[in-house]
């Protein structure tokens, strides 16, 4: 008996998933409890790589290594900087020409009142009713200043002004170092080569996502801006920047995107073909969006299926708000990732995935050619 080899312990499939589901259970009640602590650090570590490319340019050009990550974290400064002020300055006006279109908006509501049933009238709002140019404006702007002052708040928050461009400074500045510590920790002897790669894959899904959906933002910025001026739309620059900047986020962030300007359109412009006109323009953007910029620009390596997607995001947007529902995305890749590459956890890695990408063929190598030429170009 003693001479037997004694056999690895085998686990029912059905006990590995429950080991799972109450792993993450522990898992998402963790980050709601340490929210303060945990995002600013993701937040980090996901800027980090994105920056990493910048960094290691300057460092070919002979820069230190300190000189290089801050001008690294100064870009990064900069750039939410610029960002944040068009939005703020173009917000400010865009709210006090809602204010003088509060006439306009109670003939568009007289208008369509008309058209409805008595019954049906008698049933809504009679305060709208009574006075819907003032309550339009009202619900209008107080969304506005509200999301405003979110937005505010968080960015003049100690965490994302301090915290976090200090994480990502270190995590630059010591990037060589924190490798040598995952692959002591994580890499049995022998299969050093294999974390490296794991590392180099999660970087590569990082940046694919980022990169890749600062170049989708730039084009439907573009795609938004010369549709919206056709029509004539004042404001016409802020909306279709807000337009491209929820794409970021899946499903819910296009269909916002777009019906804010449709509505303003709609209380602002004389012609009634404007709306119509604009809501088409969205739908054929976001139809090009989806079937061809994205698959050409960010390729497959984010690629989960919608079922997938949309949990994501509602689980995202439990645990951390808005925040959440922008960086579920890249995170459930990386973990895909993973699932992919630990034994016996393949079969989670194959449901997170888009079932397109497992079936896909050579046929449409081309719009991978010029994607990763895309990439490429801004790594």
């Amino acid at each position: 008996m003693s001479g037997q080899k004694q056999q690895p312990l085998q686990i029912p499939p059905y006990l590995k998933a429950i080991f799972i589901l109450v792993g993450l259970t522990f898992l998402v009640h963790f980050l709601i409890s340490a929210q303060d602590i945990v995002s600013p650090l993701l937040i980090a570590i996901y800027l980090s790589f994105l920056l990493k490319p910048i960094a290691n340019f300057l460092e070919k050009w002979k820069f230190p290594r300190f000189l290089s990550v801050l001008s690294s974290v100064l870009v990064m400064f900069a750039a939410t900087f610029l960002i944040g002020y068009f939005f703020y300055s173009q917000g400010k006006s865009l709210s006090e020409d809602l204010s003088d279109a509060e006439e306009n908006i109670k003939d568009k509501i007289e208008q369509i009142k008309g058209k409805l049933p008595n019954s049906i009238t008698e049933d809504l709002s009679v305060d709208f009713f009574d006075n819907p140019g003032k309550e339009t404006v009202d619900f209008f702007q107080s969304n506005f200043e509200a999301i405003g002052a979110q937005l505010s708040s968080t960015l003049s928050s100690l965490t994302i002004l301090f915290l976090v461009p200090l994480y990502v400074f270190f995590m630059l500045y010591y990037r060589d170092f924190l490798e040598k510590f995952f692959l002591k920790a994580f890499a049995k002897k022998g299969e050093n080569k294999k974390m490296v790669d794991l590392i180099g894959e999660i970087q590569g899904i990082v940046q694919s996502y980022l990169v890749g959906m600062f170049l989708v933002i730039l084009v439907l910025f573009a795609l938004n801006s010369i549709m919206l001026l056709s029509f004539g739309l004042q404001h016409a620059i802020l909306f279709a920047a807000f337009a491209a900047m929820l794409n970021i986020i899946p499903f819910v962030g296009p269909l916002i995107g777009s019906v804010v300007p449709v509505f303003f359109a709609f209380v602002t412009m004389d012609s009634s073909f404007a709306p119509l006109g604009i809501f088409i323009g969205f739908v054929l953007i976001q139809t090009l969006e989806s079937n061809l910029i994205t698959p050409l620009i960010v390729g497959g390596r984010v690629s989960m299926n919608p079922l997938i997607t949309l949990v994501s995001l509602f689980v995202g947007n439990a645990i951390w708000g808005v925040i959440g529902m922008i960086i579920i995305i890249p995170t459930v890749a990386i973990i895909k990732e993973v699932f992919d590459r630990v034994e016996g956890l393949e079969a989670y890695g194959f449901l997170l995935g888009n079932p397109k990408s497992e079936d896909s063929t050579n046929e449409d190598g081309i719009f991978q050619k010029i994607g990763s030429s895309l990439k490429k170009a801004f790594k």
